[in-house]
Order: C-alpha cells, then sequence, then structure tokens
C-alpha cells in the first residue's frame, strides 16, 4: 500500500581503538584538561595548611572552605551533566579549564575575601565539571567497545598527574616561599588549554 520508501538515518556509534584514540586532537586536549584539573587540587589540597599558614589563616579557616566548594561541586556537576547532552563536550572543558585559572588566581590572595571567592567559585565548578567529562567524553568520541584501554590510558594519566601535584607545589614553596609561581604557571597553562579546546571536534571524525 505504501508508494513511497521510508528513509532511516542512524548514527552508528564509533569503534575506535586506543592507537586511533591516541592519534586524535580530541584524546589529548581532553586529557590534558583533566589532568590538569588533577595535578591542581592534589597539589592544593596536599598543601592546604601550608598555603593557610602563608595567607595567616587557622586552620579551620582554610579547612571550612571546602564545604562551600563541595555545594557548588555538587550544582555544577548536574548542570555539566544535563548540559552535557544538549551542547559540544568542548564548551563544558573550556568553562573547567577557567575555572581552574580563576581558583589559581584565588590561591594568589587567599587572606582577602574577594580572592576567596574566586577560590572557591573556580574549584568548585571543576569539581562538578571534571566526573561529567572523565564519564562522558571517551564514549561520546570513541565508542564503548574500546572504552577499558582508552579510559585505562587515561587513567593512568590522572594517577600521575596527581603524584606529581604534590611536589610542582612544594618546589614553588621551596624556592620562593609560597605558592604564586607555581599557581601562576598553571594558571597560563590552563588559559592555553583553553584557547586549544576551541580546536576539539564535537564528535570522532575517522
Amino acid at each position: 500500500k505504501n508508494n513511497f520508501k521510508e528513509k532511516i538515518t542512524k548514527s552508528v556509534e564509533p569503534e575506535i581503538t586506543l592507537k586511533g584514540a591516541l592519534n586524535t586532537y580530541n584524546f589529548w586536549i581532553f586529557s590534558l584538561g583533566l589532568c590538569s584539573a588533577s595535578l591542581i587540587m592534589t597539589g592544593f589540597t596536599f598543601h592546604i595548611s601550608s598555603i593557610g599558614d602563608i595567607a595567616g589563616l587557622s586552620r579551620a579557616e582554610v579547612y571550612i572552605i571546602f564545604i562551600p566548594i563541595s555545594v557548588i561541586s555538587m550544582i555544577s556537576h548536574l548542570i555539566a551533566g544535563w548540559a552535557s547532552d544538549r551542547m559540544p563536550l568542548k564548551y563544558i572543558l573550556m568553562v573547567m579549564l577557567f575555572s581552574l585559572s580563576i581558583g589559581c588566581l584565588g590561591l594568589l590572595n587567599l587572606e582577602t575575601a574577594f580572592f576567596k571567592i574566586l577560590l572557591i567559585i573556580g574549584f568548585g565548578l571543576q569539581g562538578g565539571i571534571w566526573p561529567c567529562l572523565m564519564t562522558v567524553s571517551w564514549p561520546r568520541f570513541f565508542g564503548r567497545k574500546y572504552l577499558g584501554s582508552i579510559s585505562g590510558a587515561v587513567m593512568g594519566a590522572q594517577v600521575f598527574s596527581s603524584a606529581i601535584g604534590p611536589a610542582v607545589f612544594g618546589l614553588s614553596e621551596k624556592l620562593y616561599g609560597n605558592y604564586s609561581s607555581a599557581t601562576i604557571i598553571l594558571a597560563v597553562m590552563n588559559l592555553f588549554l583553553l584557547i586549544g579546546a576551541v580546536r576539539a571536534k564535537s564528535y570522532y571524525k575517522g
């Protein structure tokens, strides 16, 4: 009875191997962004007491900032999850990289209310966006068939970044007596990654 043919368009999920993923720009820009977050947050958390001492804050004053950071992280995670279904992931990555830079700037003058707010907002936003990108990016770009090997490679890089984070912050304190050098360098690095994220693709192109 039908005198026409119905045309069905199906989106085919990519099946990219780890080797193939390593040859893509998306893999490296997203991995570097996520590793940057791991490095900064591990270094910050490890040296939080010393950072507070240099800023003239008591332990109670410096530790309490984790409460609003956690609240913002929870909210930003919900928003990032919602946004990940509605926009290219590179924009979410760019927000995270910018928030990391803002958080690092907040470390420069943590004794003032304004810079403390910058740190709380910046690190709070990244705290919610990071797990979203870590979960969504790889199956979105490379499919699920080789997800284990791809996620494993990224996780290995995350572990390495987390391991050197405290050393990077510690070296800054040892050489200059503060953490300003490390935080400025890391803030600038994330701004460069943000610019690099503009080139990221919305999906895999073989």
